[in-house]
């Protein structure tokens, strides 16, 4: 199939850009029948794997600004920062905080968001729990010394990585209970109260360290474990059974993503304005949350 260009695109696209550059190459179309005008066959390279299509050749005009100055480099960078996934989510747990002030508020959140910029300066009611990396870098609290010369040390000794405390005898495993998919587990933990982690700082925090439960597919079959879970948590006097739960309960908002997606239809309204855009998506959550406290 042949598509010839619009009369004078080449000369449009170059007042746009004079240093535009041409790119030129094809592509296919599948096609449900081959009656179509300017269909044919085209082979993947796999014996009897062939589908019926088109063929499409065209020119790209490729034009922009490839050197940005300096200071549209560095305002990019700037907004760039302020739109990235944890710093919304630091900005929204502030906000939560300052709405609720009469009790603790207890988050839990996955390894995406365990970082600095999350973790770092949240109110005193205000505790984390986040997985990290097994091999992640954590240090002890560093010996109290009554010189004032020099920088402050925030970090003492290096400790092992939260694997190899996993698979230390040294460190030894406590039982702690807590519900999961429909009933009371018993969960085999190691933990260490109050270690240093750079996306903390000077703050303590509290490394969990949970053995993988052990499960049948279906009777009869082999036994498999799931992966150990490598917990931090900015609250070391947080009880290790309350903790353990509220990162566990956590998985409760996968379930709410596949109920909005799937069967409320969040993101699929045919709105166009920005407004309702963004309005549209945030009511049928909030209707959702209102029909989950009715039951």
């Amino acid at each position: 199939m042949r598509c010839r260009a619009l009369p004078g695109l080449i000369e449009i696209a170059a007042r746009f850009a004079r240093d535009s550059l041409p790119a030129y190459s094809e592509t296919t179309a599948r096609f449900a029948r081959d009656s179509l005008p300017g269909c044919a066959k085209f082979s993947t390279g796999v014996y009897f794997n062939n589908y019926i299509g088109s063929l499409m050749t065209f020119f790209s005009s490729i034009y922009g600004h490839h050197n940005p100055s300096a200071t549209a480099w560095d305002e990019y960078k700037t907004e760039q920062e302020k739109f990235k996934l944890s710093a919304i989510a630091s900005v929204r747990l502030d906000d939560l905080a300052k709405e609720i002030t009469d009790r603790k508020i207890v988050c839990a959140v996955d390894g995406g968001y365990t970082n600095k910029t999350v973790f770092r300066d949240k109110d005193a009611h205000v505790s984390l729990i986040g997985r990290i990396r097994k091999d992640a870098c954590l240090y002890e609290r560093p010996e109290i010394s009554d010189s004032t010369k020099g920088r402050k040390k925030y970090y003492g000794e290096r400790l092992p990585t939260p694997e190899e405390i996993r698979q230390d005898d040294a460190y030894p495993w406590q039982t702690v209970e807590a519900h999961t998919a429909g009933k009371r587990h018993r969960f085999d933990v190691k933990t260490l109260p109050a270690v240093r982690w750079k996306g903390t700082g000077e703050k303590d925090v509290r490394l969990v360290v949970v053995r993988p439960l052990a499960y049948r597919p279906r009777k009869g079959a082999k036994l498999l474990y799931r992966e150990p879970a490598y917990l931090l948590c900015t609250d070391t006097a947080l009880p290790l059974e309350q903790l353990l739960q509220a990162y566990l309960w956590r998985w409760e908002v996968e379930v709410n993503f596949r109920d909005e997606k799937h069967v409320l239809g969040v993101g699929e309204a045919q709105v166009r304005t920005r407004a309702a855009v963004e309005n549209v998506p945030a009511f049928i959550c909030a209707s959702y949350a209102f029909m989950l406290l009715a039951e």
